[in-house]
């Protein structure tokens, strides 16, 4: 087993590898959240090093081809193949020796890749309560797995790695693939905190969650390493005795913090009644009480997303009807979105068609039969609600977003 440990994280993103209590390899991230257009903040160096700093890889970001996907990530809602957030894998002698990305397939099915020397191998992520687990496999065999706690202290996150004897070789790349993890999914831009922690329960749904095998580590390795894996899972960190009045002042910080954010959330409640009455957008919780009262099956599956900033996005599904709720930072971001579907629609459509669409302040509606197949667009604020079924249950999907307020 091995340990990826990140060793800092106020002002520098540091981690190393290690084995057996030795320093195999170092790695860096970037600390300061970069903003750029078409949601290129991505567009950040990993640096993978070994133990003395002499650089075995780094990263760039597919800057044109994200810029491209960033456009059309919506794909996937009308039945296309999508390709996220790709980190081309770079060496020493400046040669590209594969790369790391999100794909997402459907409605429920994603996974990370990597991509290396003509062979790919897909990654399949879930949170199963208290852990992070990526089962990594070679065509349909299981060759590794990254686990992870989800209970971090002082920002410090902590993954354990297990790979097969036969794939030992790709020990460093897989260390690597880890940081990319981290980055992706549970990197803090910017943040500064001491003596912090972060208690964390998470479960998510994807199709492919059949892929994570909780008995592997055991079969592969032994009872032996599942207990060890167990109790490490279960270690808390040592902490130092604090100076009572510095927890007093902390204690003080977070009841102020929590009277400010609960007057902020009440005034920003007030402004979005006030705002956007008569039509306002359906809360998450209220999409999901509905659509279950209608017999779909509903599920949050922001993760799909890549961990792209800000996005909230649930699917409904029934008898090959497909609802999606996205909930957006801002509306003039979900505006950005709504026209990149439109756009993407448009793309697709093939042949004879029916399309329509309607656009109101603060709100903004696009239908389209083709190919026998419905697509619905609906925004309203900042929030999209799009619905997809064979044509013949179009009259299914027009009633849901009816109920709905679409």
């Amino acid at each position: 087993m091995v340990t990826v440990r990140q060793v800092r994280a106020d002002g520098e993103n540091r981690f190393q590898v290690e084995e057996e209590g030795k320093v195999l390899f170092r790695a860096q991230a970037p600390w300061v959240d970069i903003r750029l257009p078409f949601r290129m903040e991505s567009l950040r160096q990993l640096h993978f090093t070994d133990r003395e700093g002499r650089e075995l890889f780094h990263t760039d970001c597919c800057m044109w081809d994200n810029a491209a996907e960033s456009l059309f990530r919506y794909r996937y809602l009308f039945g296309e193949s999508a390709k996220l957030a790709e980190y081309q894998i770079i060496d020493s002698g400046g040669v590209v020796r594969g790369s790391f990305y999100t794909r997402i397939d459907g409605a429920h099915t994603t996974q990370m890749v990597i991509s290396c020397q003509d062979k790919m191998y897909d990654c399949y992520a879930c949170a199963r309560g208290k852990i992070y687990v990526v089962s990594i496999y070679d065509g349909e065999s299981q060759i590794a797995q990254i686990t992870k706690p989800l209970d971090t202290w002082d920002q410090l996150d902590l993954f354990y790695l297990h790979v097969m004897d036969d794939y030992r070789e790709m020990l460093p790349l897989l260390s690597f693939f880890t940081i990319y993890v981290d980055a992706r999914k549970f990197s803090r831009p910017g943040r500064t905190e001491k003596h912090s922690v972060e208690k964390v329960w998470s479960y998510t749904y994807d199709t492919n969650d059949s892929r994570y095998d909780p008995g592997w580590i055991a079969r592969t390795f032994g009872q032996s390493a599942e207990e060890q894996l167990s109790a490490l899972l279960r270690e808390r960190p040592e902490r130092s005795l604090e100076n009572p009045s510095v927890r007093r002042r902390i204690k003080k910080v977070l009841i102020l913090c929590g009277v400010s954010a609960a007057v902020l959330i009440a005034a920003a409640v007030l402004v979005v009644v006030i705002l956007l009455r008569p039509k306002s957008p359906i809360q998450p919780s209220v999409f999901a009480q509905q659509m279950d009262a209608n017999g779909y099956a509903v599920a949050e599956v922001s993760d799909q997303y890549g961990a792209l900033e800000g996005e909230s996005v649930y699917a409904a599904e029934k008898d090959g009807c497909t609802i999606h709720l996205i909930v957006f930072t801002s509306e003039e971001e979900a505006q950005r979105a709504f026209a990149a579907m439109e756009e993407e629609l448009d793309r697709i459509s093939a042949g004879s068609r029916v399309q329509s669409s309607v656009s109101l302040p603060g709100s903004e509606k696009y239908t389209l039969t083709t190919g026998g197949t419905y697509y619905a667009v609906s925004r309203i604020g900042n929030t999209v609600v799009a619905g997809t079924a064979g044509e013949s249950d179009k009259d299914e999907v027009k009633k849901v977003l009816r109920e709905l307020g679409y």
